[in-house]
């Protein structure tokens, strides 16, 4: 099980994905599609076996997500890589996410 990590400065994120794969959920509490996403991507965390952090930016409370960023639309799911950004998807995170989860695992 890998736990969801919940970004709450720009440094911690800076850091956390200087350090390898990571997957991070971008939302807002009063985003309707976020909280429908939401259970989708606790799944995927609590059933990954892969070598790969989730993380979480509330893009409210954390304004810089938006600025440095770029993030226009929520929820946006971007996969980091040693601080590259390798893929970004707003909207249709379902399928992106199980693609991403399947390809790595697989």
């Amino acid at each position: 099980m890998t736990e969801i990590i919940e970004v709450t400065s720009f440094e911690q994120f800076t850091g956390l994905v200087a350090e390898g794969p990571v997957v991070v959920d971008y939302w807002a509490d009063w985003c309707g599609p976020c909280k429908k996403f939401a259970p989708h991507y606790e799944s995927a965390a609590e059933k990954s076996t892969l070598d790969l952090t989730f993380a979480s930016v509330d893009v409210e409370a954390n304004e810089w997500a938006i600025k440095r960023e770029g993030i226009m639309q929520i929820p946006t799911v971007r996969l980091y890589y040693f601080g590259k950004v390798l893929d970004t998807k707003s909207r249709t995170v379902v399928p992106f996410l199980n693609e991403l989860t399947t390809t790595l695992g697989g």
